[in-house]
């Protein structure tokens, strides 16, 4: 089947839950075949971190169907499934019904958050269709895969996993997972020397930071102190060469 893609990555911030993803909205500007390349492949996504990608679609017109049918003009083309999907990634369509009619646009994004570390390396994916024609006057089907697109996931940290650098003692907590602005970072240093806690969003980028002097106890601190929007983010706790993370949602 000749269609015309065209793909789009981001990060994005969340609010709890997926359901905060919009739907992805065709784009009638497309006139390639497809756009970029497949030897290009999908946007490299980590684990623990939250991927989007959108496909842009251009169904054709007609297609050639298996012989002796030859050219035939398209009704619709239905996408029954995504084999090889990483664990976490589920897909969705505009229109809802993943069924798009010949000559018209539609888009399937990709999104979640991969969670299990198995799904590390590349993927290939085999995105399965129907094409729906009526040769002759007849109503007749056929499936239809592209296996050209891949995914490589990259090693990261599970969902809401605490992970602490080998030989660190340093650890950071939230006193509630997901957060609310009530909520209290908890840290424990490995000394009184300082540190500092920066915080991450999901597109990477440092959005707050604080830095203090270690303690043989408990540090206490409240969320509010880091003026943070509804989203998820990375608590990032540094003492000299020591570092560990903690993924949390704030509500």
């Amino acid at each position: 089947m000749n269609v015309r893609w065209s793909i789009v990555t981001l990060l994005v911030s969340l609010t709890f839950g997926l359901a905060s993803y919009s739907q992805c909205v065709p784009d009638t500007t497309i006139t390639s075949d497809y756009y970029p390349p497949f030897e290009d492949g999908l946007p490299v996504g980590q684990i623990g971190i939250g991927y989007e990608t959108v496909i842009y679609l251009r169904i054709p017109t007609d297609t050639i169907f298996p012989d002796p049918l030859g050219n035939v003009a398209i009704d619709s083309v239905k996408l029954t499934g995504i084999d090889s999907v990483p664990v976490g990634l589920e897909y969705d369509c505009s229109p809802m019904s993943c069924a798009f009619a010949g000559g018209d646009f539609g888009c399937i994004r990709l999104y979640g958050i991969p969670t299990d570390t198995a799904d590390t390396g590349t993927h290939v994916l085999d995105v399965n269709f129907v094409i729906h024609g009526r040769p002759f006057g007849v109503a007749y089907s056929y499936p239809s895969t592209m296996s050209e697109y891949s995914i490589t996931i990259k090693d990261g940290y599970p969902q809401g996993q605490l992970k602490v650098n080998s030989n660190s003692r340093l650890k950071v907590v939230m006193s509630q997972n997901p957060a609310s602005k009530n909520s209290m970072m908890q840290l424990q240093t490995m000394s009184t020397s300082s540190y500092v806690v920066s915080i991450y969003s999901l597109l990477g980028s440092e959005v707050a930071a604080y830095r203090g002097n270690g303690s043989e106890s408990v540090i206490s601190m409240p969320l509010s102190r880091f003026n943070l929007v509804p989203g998820v983010y990375f608590a990032i706790l540094t003492q000299g060469d020591h570092s560990t993370s903690l993924r949390f949602v704030l509500q």
